[in-house]
């Protein structure tokens, strides 16, 4: 096999294989991400009981985004080790930000904050003095429903998307693909990090409803 057809010869699979050690041996991971678009920043899991109540815990930032990622391979928060029910091991995303923001910086700092006060590893004076964010209003946490994917490469959205936009009513044009109208499947339907620059083939946006508990 060459390294095209082959993906244990890529180099990602070797960064992956060695950092396996590392990742094998954490109780609770913190992966930190940030977005092309300047979107509100959110805490993405799986689903799992074990990282919304993580994410409860921490209360920053103010979304946590639950549910199927519908890109192709695996997260590292689908990662068996994680992903497993049964084990403690947590491992959780944070979206900061727009790539190379200043506050993209400022979340990513505070969320690290937050996730160790949640973890009761960092003393609360120290917190206090170094969280740059007052404390959020209450969390909103919301379920992934759909993964939708570009059909054509002529898709577009019908007005400027950050992403967490909530739409209200149901069977609301969003996009159009090709002659096709992308349309909210229900009432308060939030688009999830919308693609920036949609093209066929490639993750348009995921739908996500908002649960209350």
């Amino acid at each position: 096999k060459t390294l095209r057809t082959d993906p244990s010869r890529t180099s990602e699979m070797r960064r992956a294989k060695q950092l396996q050690p590392v990742v094998n041996s954490v109780d609770a991971l913190l992966d930190i991400h940030s977005m092309s678009r300047s979107t509100t920043a959110m805490l993405i899991c799986h689903g799992l009981e074990k990282e919304r109540r993580l994410s409860r815990k921490m209360g920053f930032p103010p979304f946590v985004v639950c549910g199927d990622g519908y890109v192709p391979g695996v997260r590292l928060i689908e990662y068996q080790l994680f992903n497993d029910p049964a084990t403690k091991n947590t491992a959780i995303v944070v979206e900061c930000g727009q790539h190379w923001s200043k506050q993209a910086g400022i979340v990513a700092t505070d969320t690290c904050l937050n996730f160790l006060r949640a973890l009761q590893m960092i003393d609360s004076d120290l917190f206090d003095e170094s969280a740059a964010t007052a404390a959020a209003p209450a969390q909103r946490m919301l379920d992934i429903t759909h993964g939708l994917l570009a059909q054509t490469d002529q898709f577009r959205w019908i007005r400027p998307l950050q992403g967490l936009e909530e739409i209200e009513k149901a069977g609301t044009v969003v996009g159009i693909d090709g002659t096709v109208e992308l349309t909210t499947p229900y009432d308060h339907c939030f688009l999830v990090m919308p693609a920036r620059l949609p093209a066929k083939g490639k993750r348009l946006v995921r739908l996500a409803r908002e649960v209350h508990e």
